[in-house]
């Protein structure tokens, strides 16, 4: 894997690396290749789905900067955000405080860009906040071609894998229309501009791969890239026939798939944060607030 991202990143593309929201691993693969500084030089950005655009002169004085900032205020780049249960897991606060660390130690300077648009959890109620999800995708774009492609930045995406899928694809339970994800959007603007990293998923028994993992297996040519999607993942309709070679362009073997992943210290500990995940439960009722309570109910003391 390494080899391959610094490949693509070295030729000027942008490395799509689909995330799993739950499971540590697909964030701690992208820590082992930032750790190298050989490849750390090929990357300017890490544009990431967890941060509110509101943040971003927080996150520049803290991660680009050097800032030596209390990290009570650097959690609010990724508790104030859209999904923010999603983020709950430490390993999205080592990958900033690490990217913090990395900054003060090197000369070339990595950025963390924040690509969803700003909102205030202040003052949304849930009509603003479906509003905001509803046009979440356009979000991501714009700010992805105004912070890191307008400025011809070698950049890294780092989003749930759901919004990289290179070409339009009908989803289970939605619609009739196909979902059209940020890179698909993004590829019919810039071609062959961003190299897609599908991982492995929880269900997922449709790959052996017999070396050992961490695997990244091309998909074109390769008997894998032909297989629909949708016999990876229950969350593509059945009607669907998009193979795996048009929605990626390579995929990421992992031995473990477990989304056990645990929560932050932080998060556990928090009480002011507990009972913001209260009143934030009652502002979106349904399946939100079944999750804030579940965690709650898990890990509040």
């Amino acid at each position: 894997m390494n080899r391959t991202m610094h490949q693509q990143l070295s030729q000027g593309r942008l490395v799509a690396l689909g995330d799993v929201h739950g499971s540590p691993f697909v964030v701690q693969q992208l820590l082992d290749f930032l750790a190298d500084e050989v490849n750390w030089q090929q990357v300017d950005d890490i544009a990431v789905e967890f941060g509110n655009q509101r943040y971003q002169a927080l996150a520049d004085r803290y991660i680009l900067q050097g800032e030596a900032l209390p990290l009570t205020d650097v959690r609010a780049i990724w508790r104030n955000t859209l999904y923010f249960m999603a983020w709950q897991y430490a390993v999205y606060e080592q990958l900033v405080v690490q990217l913090h660390e990395w900054n003060l130690q090197r000369s070339h300077k990595v950025r963390l860009v924040l690509t969803e648009p700003e909102l205030d959890w202040q003052t949304l109620d849930l009509a603003a906040w479906q509003q905001h999800v509803a046009e979440r995708e356009a979000g991501y774009q714009r700010l992805i071609e105004q912070q890191v492609i307008a400025k011809k930045h070698r950049a890294i995406l780092l989003f749930g894998t759901f919004h990289l899928m290179k070409q339009p694809v009908q989803l289970s339970g939605r619609s009739a229309d196909k979902f059209t994800s940020l890179v698909a959007s993004l590829c019919r603007s810039y071609p062959d501009l961003i190299y897609v990293i599908w991982p492995r998923m929880a269900g997922d028994q449709v790959v052996a791969i017999a070396d050992a993992a961490p695997y990244l297996l091309p998909l074109a040519g390769s008997s894998l890239g032909q297989i629909p999607l949708r016999q990876l993942t229950g969350r593509v309709a059945a009607q669907d026939d998009t193979a795996m070679a048009a929605i990626a362009d390579a995929y990421l073997y992992l031995a473990d798939v477990s989304r056990d992943a645990p929560p932050s210290a932080a998060a556990v500990s928090d009480a002011t944060w507990q009972q913001e995940l209260q009143r934030r439960a009652k502002i979106l009722g349904g399946r939100s607030q079944q999750q804030i309570t579940q965690w709650l109910q898990r890990y509040a003391h």
